[in-house]
């Protein structure tokens, strides 16, 4: 990780290289150094997930800080950008499927294909649960 700092802010967060586990931890990669940038905090939320990463690289851009001297504590007490949504959302359907991981997916592609109306929840930032990690395999795979 480069953090780039100014007299009074954090400028640029670049991820040079790392071993996460690709299309789950993408999520975080993208989201967290913006926000931290955007809100000049360190108190962001961690992306659901990935939330190991996510407080991984809110430990190294903290790191990073107290290398170059600010003011960590600030930091953290800084408010920061707070994601979702307090509205309430009201909505109706014939089949509610909770986890867009494959099964769920088959689930919800199986009720609309027979005429029902379908609402799937799905908590991380990205749908395939598990099937993320076996790439083009399970999609290949007879």
């Amino acid at each position: 990780m480069e953090v780039t700092f100014t007299e009074t802010e954090i400028k640029d967060i670049k991820i040079l290289n790392h071993s996460e586990s690709a299309g789950i931890s993408d999520p975080a990669f993208e989201r967290i150094p913006n926000e931290i940038i955007e809100t000049q905090s360190l108190n962001v939320d961690v992306v659901s997930g990935c939330t190991m990463t996510s407080n991984a690289l809110l430990s190294g851009v903290e790191e990073a800080a107290s290398l170059a001297g600010a003011d960590i504590e600030a930091l953290k007490a800084r408010e920061g950008k707070v994601t979702g949504s307090t509205e309430k959302i009201e909505k109706t359907a014939d089949v509610v499927i909770v986890g867009g991981g494959g099964a769920g997916l088959i689930a919800a592609t199986s009720a609309l294909e027979n005429g029902a109306t379908v609402i799937l929840v799905e908590k991380p930032a990205a749908l395939g649960g598990n099937t993320i990690l076996a790439g083009e395999n399970a999609a290949n795979n007879k």
